[in-house]
């Protein structure tokens, strides 16, 4: 699957999650969704709401309605966007539920009941409910203020009490790689950042307010003759010695180097340093690169969603900063 159709996804998960989470039992109309993404007709919408339910993450029917279900939900959360996975309700619900239960098969559990005891609203109640009943843990088929503990349900909290094991389990091919250079180890660092640049096609970014030295080094040594690459820093590291090495990094390559600055003190909107390839993935340094590996620091990758936004920052910053020739 694109890049560009695996965003498309996402949007539309998120819409779906946004325009039903006062109840996740409803339907979204995608006529309506329609309008809402200007760069879709009704037809390509609904190509790809029947891949989502490919993959088991919406359920579509009759082509005018659509809803959310768990796996949507576990894969929003696991682009990096905002949902009832972010708490524990559901474990406290489980819990609670677990103790009521034990002892007494089938026994039938009062949802007010526990509602009272968790200092939440209504909303974030029905919706964990909801999810525990997705994944096949609790039974919401009886009366409306009721529900039963399942087998599987009754299995995976003990998993989860035991054994730490999250509901849901983490997904392994999701995750997100994330590297630990101790202090001194100049060579891990360069090693990712090897591993990060020299796949590149088109582009390279790089943000790092102190953007100087080695950093030029690691760039000439791992990222291709032919892709392209723009450097943002602040204004604390603008002189002669920088500007002279992106110009002769730039000499003595095919594709173009670009060096732009901002004032540190009142635009520069970077808190981190990061290196974005082909503006596909991501990946946040704990410290500059002009001195990897000198600290002991952490190397993360970028979720989807926070992808995105640091590219929208980046890119408005981009076009106000100055231009060093």
């Amino acid at each position: 699957m694109s890049v560009n159709d695996q965003k498309i996804h996402r949007e539309i998960l998120s819409y779906i999650y946004e325009a039903v989470s006062d109840d996740f039992r409803r339907y979204a109309d995608p006529r309506e969704m329609a309008e809402e993404f200007e760069n879709l007709n009704l037809d390509e919408l609904r190509y790809h709401l029947k891949r989502l339910e490919d993959n088991r993450q919406v359920e579509y029917r009759a082509q005018h309605s659509v809803r959310i279900n768990a796996e949507g939900v576990e894969k929003l959360d696991r682009e990096g966007y905002e949902t009832l996975l972010d708490t524990d309700l559901r474990y406290e619900i489980l819990r609670r539920a677990y103790e009521k239960d034990r002892g007494k098969p089938h026994a039938v559990i009062d949802r007010n009941e526990i509602f009272e005891e968790l200092d939440v609203s209504i909303e974030e109640m029905k919706r964990n409910l909801w999810y525990l009943s997705e994944k096949g843990l609790i039974d919401l088929s009886g009366t409306s203020s009721h529900f039963q503990l399942e087998g599987e349900g009754r299995d995976r909290y003990e998993q989860y009490r035991d054994e730490g094991i999250p509901i849901p389990r983490t997904h392994p091919v999701q995750r997100y790689t994330q590297h630990t250079i101790e202090q001194g180890d100049r060579e891990k660092a360069e090693n990712v950042f090897r591993d990060i640049v020299e796949v590149a096609r088109e582009e390279v970014i790089v943000v790092d307010m102190y953007a100087k030295g080695r950093l030029y080094e690691l760039l000439e040594s791992h990222v291709p003759s032919v892709v392209d690459v723009k450097i943002l820093m602040s204004d604390q590291e603008v002189g002669e010695e920088n500007i002279g090495l992106s110009r002769e990094y730039n000499d003595g390559k095919d594709g173009d180097v670009a060096l732009r600055y901002l004032d540190y003190w009142g635009e520069y909107p970077f808190h981190s340093r990061e290196v974005i390839r082909d503006r596909e993935a991501g990946w946040v340094w704990d410290h500059t690169f002009a001195d990897a590996g000198g600290r002991h620091h952490t190397i993360s990758q970028l979720r989807p969603v926070n992808l995105e936004n640091d590219l929208e920052v980046f890119d408005e910053a981009w076009e106000t900063a100055e231009r060093v020739e």
